[in-house]
């Protein structure tokens, strides 16, 4: 495809490239894969044929990201800020994180004084010789659409999850968050707030993260605080709290909690919203809020 027709169908595919540096060929490759699952997922009415769909598709545009990548992204660096931010729900506690991946968070909070128990759960985990160097912490290879973990756990930890399910398994996999947590204990969620997205690579049609645009890629369920917080009251969740929403000042005030609520206020005025979205550099909104939650399990 000509410079200008990827100009014509992606005119932010420059500005992204460069903001995460990844090529642009490799983009719309990824793109392509991803807005084919996309639609294949969605409609997709078994199970099982649509957990080999997410499989497929992320076996499918992750060596693209990890060949295309001009600098070796350090995830250690991100994992500790957020262990760090929740430091005040972990500590002295037993911990599960839903979603592990390489397990780098968890990896992060084994060097708290005092844990508990750590385990981490997910369809891909690290490699055998990096689990060796953590004894401490039990890994789990298992779909997490639904899963059963072999005893309760004071808190549960999902980094950025819930957007890359189709809305028909959220049922099992939030039953399972349930399941998984003693009673009172705390679940912690964050993931891309809708309203100031898209937040997956679509981004290379829309990068002015102010909710234009919905989320075509691997991002099936970007949400807002109104709608999560009305989706784990369903599920026997209470009491939600949230820490400072600006993605860079959290850090600064990382034992700052503020009751969701006033989130959910602010999302549905129009005036603040148009505020927020005003608020932009370069023609990109600087003032988006992610999605995070603190709520506990009902007694």
């Amino acid at each position: 495809m000509s410079i200008k027709n990827h100009t014509e169908q992606y005119p932010f595919l420059r500005r992204f490239s460069k903001s995460i540096l990844i090529p642009e060929e490799d983009l719309v490759e990824a793109f392509k894969i991803e807005k084919k699952f996309h639609k294949l997922i969605f409609v997709e009415k078994n199970k099982k044929r649509r957990i080999e769909l997410y499989n497929e598709l992320y076996s499918k545009v992750h060596p693209i990201y990890q060949r295309g990548s001009l600098k070796k992204q350090d995830p250690s660096k991100l994992k500790s800020r957020k262990a760090l931010l929740f430091k005040k729900e972990l500590k002295n506690k037993s911990i599960l994180e839903v979603g592990c991946g390489q397990g780098v968070f968890i990896m992060n909070c084994s060097k708290f004084k005092n844990i508990k128990e750590l385990c981490g759960i997910d369809v891909s985990l690290p490699s055998e010789d990096i689990i060796k160097q953590y004894p401490k912490i039990k890994f789990i290879n298992a779909d997490i659409t639904e899963f059963k973990v072999h005893k309760k756990y004071e808190v549960v930890y999902s980094n950025h999850v819930l957007e890359h399910m189709a809305t028909v398994d959220l049922h099992t996999h939030l039953a399972s968050l349930n399941e998984a947590l003693i009673e009172g204990g705390t679940l912690i969620i964050n993931m891309p707030n809708r309203l100031f997205g898209p937040s997956d690579v679509t981004r290379i049609i829309d990068y002015t993260y102010t909710g234009k645009t919905e989320a075509i890629g691997s991002h099936f369920n970007e949400s807002t605080y109104n709608e999560l917080t009305s989706l784990l009251k369903e599920y026997g969740f209470e009491n939600f709290k949230t820490v400072f929403p600006h993605t860079i000042l959290r850090h600064i005030f990382p034992f700052f909690r503020m009751p969701a609520s006033i989130l959910c206020k602010m999302e549905k005025s129009k005036f603040f919203m148009k505020m927020l979205h005003s608020i932009k550099y370069k023609g990109r909104c600087i003032a988006k809020l992610e999605l995070s939650i603190i709520c506990n399990k009902k007694h």
